[in-house]
């Protein structure tokens, strides 16, 4: 890759967060690149790049599509032609958490999991969007927002294409912490050189991606 690419200076939100990860695999490096910072404020990225003081970013949206709405920046490439359907958020609790108050761990789980849902519908994307705008939550633009979440993505430059798994929110095998995904996790953790033990084991992470309890909180939920 270009050594004038390589040396800019790019921003991340977390080495070990996913648009970290991804970073490092679109950047085909065999370690970080040069120049790159990471613990950003994601909120601030889009400041940061109008401003000069960064010459790109890896994180989620809408941030991305604030630089291409501002027209100070434009997208390279998505998670999803990296990685398709990567893990993404999680809701991660302790273990004592989740022993001691089972009944509130069990529910809190089942309310993310019709809420995914809600979002998946594209009748509900409109309110969904809506609500995100508002300064109490993300507080960007709607049509920021839209750019990304009406199944088209706009990449800057003229570039719109369809984009209907762009974001996914639920769909078969979308919510469950499985083992594939866990060993997308390790896999990806050695590869980016974050993690160097080639022997961890991939299946030790069945200790933390606990699809038993997945299955025990949404049993009850119609489908």
């Amino acid at each position: 890759m270009d050594e004038e690419l390589l040396a800019g200076l790019f921003q991340r939100l977390h080495g070990v967060a996913d648009g970290g990860l991804g970073k490092v695999q679109f950047l085909r490096g065999d370690g970080e690149a040069p120049g790159a910072r990471e613990n950003g404020e994601s909120a601030q990225v889009s400041a940061d790049l109008k401003a000069g003081h960064l010459d790109g970013y890896c994180v989620g949206e809408p941030w991305n599509s604030l630089a291409v709405l501002s027209k100070t920046g434009w997208c390279v490439a998505t998670s999803e032609e990296l990685a398709p359907r990567h893990p993404e958020k999680v809701l991660m609790v302790r273990r004592d958490f989740a022993e001691r108050s089972e009944r509130e761990h069990l529910a809190l789980i089942a309310a993310l999991y019709e809420a995914c849902r809600f979002c998946q519908q594209p009748e509900n994307r409109e309110r969904l969007m809506e609500m995100l705008a508002l300064p109490q939550y993300v507080g960007v633009p709607i049509q920021a927002l839209r750019m990304s979440m009406a199944g088209t993505f706009d990449y800057g430059n003229g570039r719109v294409e369809k984009q209907s798994a762009f974001h996914v929110f639920a769909g078969e095998d979308v919510n469950e912490p499985s083992l594939a995904k866990a060993q997308w996790v390790v896999r990806s953790l050695l590869a980016s050189g974050l993690v160097e033990d080639p022997s961890l084991p991939a299946e030790r992470a069945t200790e933390w991606f606990r699809s038993d309890i997945f299955h025990q909180a949404t049993s009850t939920i119609p489908s």
